[in-house]
């Protein structure tokens, strides 16, 4: 015998007044509620129900033994519906990896309501522009842009990245704005080297889905990626 089984079967008979009732709510058979309050009282030695034709009700043990039983039911119930919720929400510590400006300007800012929503979860935020090793490294997730190689990790498409070709005004007053991409050639130009193929990242412009071949750069003013 179960004793919280029949614990549970005994006080929903007394609520329900009747057996019938009473299996019903518990999606039992009544010969099982029926065995079950039996083996109930065998195990305490006293009778707990008084049952006649027409209603069921509880002796006076019986009524002692069922104020006692509902709050230890009550009691379970609460505790199991605190550990259920406890173990649905996120918890544990997360390792981010992320670009160094959309970890400055996206996610930086964002942290503190993140942490306050998921009080139970520490966050390590990282922010490289190298690839990431997320096996190796012991990175949990990682947001990276373009092509993704082929890879048994699992990836998401969080959405679209525009860049611009941008110029300082001093440097417009100075050398001039150019007219097409072509002039592109004559002017000085910043690049990157990416560290994911140690070359220079070339400029590529887009209009109305179309791509220009790929603008050189004059000079080898470049900045390294970290």
């Amino acid at each position: 015998m179960d004793r919280f089984d029949a614990m549970r079967a005994f006080v929903q008979v007394v609520d329900s007044g009747s057996y019938t009732r009473a299996a019903r709510q518990l999606d039992l058979h009544k010969a099982t509620v029926s065995q079950q309050i039996q083996q109930l009282e065998d195990r305490l030695g006293t009778r707990l129900l008084a049952r006649t034709t027409r209603s069921v009700t509880p002796t006076t043990e019986g009524l002692t033994y069922y104020r006692h039983a509902r709050t230890i039911l009550e009691q379970v119930d609460e505790a199991e519906a605190m550990l259920r919720k406890g173990t649905s929400a996120p918890a544990g510590h997360l390792r981010v990896n992320v670009p160094v400006a959309m970890g400055r300007l996206v996610f930086a800012p964002e942290i503190r309501g993140f942490l306050e929503r998921h009080p139970r979860i520490t966050l390590e935020l990282g922010c490289s522009d190298r690839a990431v090793d997320l096996v190796g490294e012991g990175v949990d997730c990682a947001l990276r842009g373009g092509v993704l190689p082929d890879s048994q990790l699992s990836a998401r498409r969080v959405g679209d990245l525009r860049f611009v070709l941008c110029a300082a005004p001093h440097y417009i007053d100075g050398h001039g704005l150019p007219d097409s991409p072509d002039d592109l050639v004559r002017h000085h130009q910043i690049g990157y080297v990416l560290a994911s193929t140690g070359k220079v990242r070339p400029v590529r412009l887009e209009r109305a889905a179309r791509s220009s071949a790929d603008v050189p750069l004059r000079h080898d003013r470049q900045r390294r990626r970290p």
